[in-house]
């Protein structure tokens, strides 16, 4: 873990404007906001400070960022990422997604986090091995 970043307060928010710490501004226009409970790791990876970064998305809280701040934001099939250490909103719907600055990266770093969790109840016992192929032109 490199560190924390902002989001609106409980993680409830569609700005990114309620952050215990202030407002997250867009890095591509300040004048803009980031939208989105986890406005803080969309900004940090749209800005190039880390090459991903994690958010919970049980609205759109990991897809709504992404888009403001012209990043991929992924949200994957529910239980293919542990939720383990996550405080449940909506059990059925909350799921661990990230953000990334391309598809190649949104890859790997899927690769990594798509693991069975035993201390995740709702983590995918079984599943066949997911491959991502990226095609380079």
């Amino acid at each position: 873990m490199l560190g924390k970043s902002a989001l609106d307060e409980l993680g409830m928010g569609g700005h990114g404007l309620y952050a215990l710490t202030g407002d997250v501004l867009n890095p591509w226009d300040l004048t803009r906001i980031t939208g989105g409970s986890s406005s803080g790791s969309a900004a940090l990876v749209a800005a190039g400070v880390v090459p991903f970064a994690l958010g919970t998305d049980t609205g759109d809280s990991v897809r709504k960022p992404a888009g403001y701040c012209g990043i991929i934001g992924f949200k994957p099939t529910y239980g293919l990422i542990s939720r383990y250490g996550v405080f449940p909103y909506a059990p059925s719907l909350d799921t661990v997604g990230y953000f990334t600055r391309t598809v190649e990266d949104s890859a790997i770093v899927f690769d990594y986090l798509a693991q069975e969790d035993h201390q995740d109840a709702t983590s995918l016992k079984s599943k066949e091995k997911i491959i991502l192929k990226i095609y380079h032109q």
